[in-house]
């Protein structure tokens, strides 16, 4: 569920993802690298360590030395946790955070101006969950970006893989309706592609041939040039890319801090 206020960004460009090394954590961190690499975000993966003492003392005497030794444990399962992501290719960076968890998020968000928020719907569990609450509750009342929850496994992911075997399968029954002579159904299965990815060459040089073996020279010629406009256009995007990776001047940073 994707949460926003009217003048959220259309896009967002700096993504803020807290995580508490949960199962929904990890959900929540691989779609917020989904959504980076789509959108050419950065990312902040941010842990807030609460401090145990003044939580348990009343009750057990807990110590500070016990309570340092659990914001060390905090801080070790945080880089376990991130060193089971693949995160190259993604401007990112870790923060740390003390205090009260759903606070810590809303400052972390403010300050670093973010325009959204990813996060699980379930992070802390069983009587610690019944005595912090919901932080995805909390979080929410404030509002202070777009909030995406989730409460499927890579949800994102296998939206966009669904996508992607949707546009190949009308590709493939246009192949072969256009093998078969089937011209006009043809079309509309490459239609279909262009549907869901109009920037699909092979689709618009699908039609072409189609529209060519119709007699319709116009709109074959039309599609062709479409076609051959999005191939010069990725091809010189993808020559920038290269040479910007070679410059040692356009590096992004992609390690942590």
């Amino acid at each position: 569920m994707w949460i926003a206020r009217a003048d959220a960004a259309p896009t967002p460009a700096r993504i803020l993802c807290p995580v508490d090394t949960s199962r929904a954590s990890r959900r929540a961190l691989k779609n917020a690298l989904v959504l980076c690499r789509k959108f050419e975000a950065t990312l902040t993966v941010l842990n807030v360590q609460e401090s145990m003492l003044a939580l348990h003392m009343p009750i057990t005497g807990f110590s500070k030395e016990r309570d340092r030794a659990s914001l060390s444990q905090q801080q070790s399962e945080f880089d376990e946790f991130l060193a089971a992501f693949d995160l190259e290719g993604v401007d990112w960076t870790k923060k740390v955070r003390h205090g009260t968890t759903h606070k810590e998020i809303i400052a972390e968000a403010l300050e670093l101006g973010a325009d959204l928020i990813v996060m699980g719907t379930v992070g802390k569990t069983g009587v610690e969950r019944i005595l912090v609450g919901s932080v995805t509750q909390k979080v929410l009342r404030e509002l202070p970006c777009p909030v995406l929850t989730m409460k499927e496994e890579d949800v994102i992911r296998l939206r966009v893989e669904s996508t992607v075997a949707s546009i190949e399968e009308h590709f493939e029954q246009g192949q072969q309706l256009l093998d078969s002579g089937l011209l006009a159904e043809a079309i509309r299965e490459f239609d279909q592609c262009l549907l869901s990815s109009p920037t699909y060459a092979v689709a618009w040089e699908g039609k072409a041939l189609a529209y060519e073996r119709l007699g319709q020279k116009d709109s074959a010629a039309a599609a062709r040039v479409t076609a051959k406009h999005i191939r010069e256009t990725l091809w010189q995007h993808s020559v920038e890319a290269e040479i910007n990776g070679r410059s040692p001047l356009s590096g992004r940073e992609t390690k942590p801090s």
